[in-house]
């Protein structure tokens, strides 16, 4: 029985998040003990972004905000060639730095049921943890209204899935293995 609780645990642990309307995954990799990289996939999943500014739907612009106290050095690694990057960086006024990607004039923007991958930043991180989700927004490229905000979903390693799954394995085994409490006689 105890064994079925840390299994049900873990594949609650590992089960995908509720789906936003519209999405931005974020998988993170450190490159030295300070500098990351953050790849970043957007999927837009909301026919709600129709309005008459925004007939079809679509995506043509996006924001990814990067708290200024713990973010540093922004770049574009990569970015697909129909969208244009823009990295501000964050100041001491205090206020976050962001990249803000526009589709460029010759290029589709992005449709409902499409995703854009191929979306690198690299910065430098001074939190005590890993980098965790980032706030985005979704903007109208014409009018600067925000048609959507969200968090990002932060995609594990594969490494740290698998030592999170061999350690709650571990730890139910051990469980497992522990004699039953009983009673000492004459207590109640």
């Amino acid at each position: 029985m105890k064994l079925a609780i840390w299994a049900s645990a873990a594949l609650v642990t590992f089960s995908p998040l509720a789906s936003e309307a519209v999405q931005l995954t974020a998988l993170y990799t450190p490159l030295t003990s300070t500098t990351w990289k953050v790849d970043l996939t957007l999927s837009n999943n909301d026919p709600t972004l129709v309005s008459p500014s925004n007939p079809g739907g679509v995506v043509s612009e996006f924001t990814v905000f990067f708290p200024f106290a713990r973010y540093t050095h922004l770049s574009s690694l990569a970015a697909p060639a129909a969208w244009d990057a823009l990295v501000i960086q964050p100041d001491s006024s205090p206020s976050d730095g962001y990249v803000d990607y526009l589709v460029g004039a010759a290029a589709a923007p992005l449709g409902i049921g499409q995703s854009l991958g191929g979306l690198s930043i690299g910065f430098t991180y001074s939190g005590a943890v890993a980098p965790g989700a980032l706030t985005y927004t979704v903007v109208d490229p014409t009018t600067f209204a925000t048609l959507f905000q969200g968090q990002a979903v932060v995609v594990p390693e594969p490494e740290a899935s698998a030592l999170l799954l061999l350690g709650l394995l571990g730890l139910g085994a051990w469980v497992w293995r522990q004699p039953a409490r009983r009673p000492a006689k004459g207590s109640f």
